[in-house]
């Protein structure tokens, strides 16, 4: 129903809580119910999917992308989030880690959160688990130097993918 998805957006897009939305749509609860519904049904990635291939056709690719690019950001947590918020002492920030892999030309693939303190190259296998399953086709996925180690023959030997650690320019 448009009216929910309408209700979903504006809480998204301007962060208030779901008891805060207006009056002239749905209930709240209503509104909750449904996307929290649609969350696990695994109804937004599959969304996600077709808007990407579409974007990926109009720019005149492939609709499945062959590499991606993972990367991760750590964020200060909130009191709701406490229970599963850790301390990155790499970025000195308390709170939660936000682990992306898009393709070449910015479009998020899979996208999970965890606690800020699981170093990347730990926290990157369950979303390169979840990109494989979604993204089969991709055999190069570049990375920074957060994912060097015992990550890169893991993910040729599991998925025959190429995990290219790049360092930063001028840097060996």
């Amino acid at each position: 129903d448009r009216d929910i998805l309408d209700a979903i957006v504006y809480i998204v897009r301007g962060g208030c809580g779901w008891r805060l939305m207006p009056h002239d749509l749905p209930p709240w609860q209503t509104a909750y119910g449904y996307y929290w519904q649609w969350c696990n049904s695994g109804l937004w990635e599959q969304i996600n999917a077709v808007l990407v291939q579409k974007v990926r056709g109009q720019q005149g690719r492939e609709p499945q992308p062959s590499a991606g690019i993972i990367d991760s950001q750590s964020v200060k947590g909130t009191a709701e989030s406490a229970e599963e918020s850790g301390f990155d002492g790499g970025k000195k920030v308390k709170g939660r880690k936000h682990h992306i892999v898009v393709d070449t030309i910015g479009c998020v693939l899979v996208a999970l959160v965890h606690a800020a303190n699981i170093h990347d190259s730990k926290g990157a296998q369950p979303v390169l688990e979840r990109v494989f399953e979604a993204v089969p086709t991709l055999r190069r996925i570049w990375a920074d130097q957060g994912y060097q180690g015992p990550l890169v023959e893991w993910v040729k030997k599991t998925f025959s993918c190429e995990l290219e650690v790049v360092s930063r320019k001028g840097k060996k």
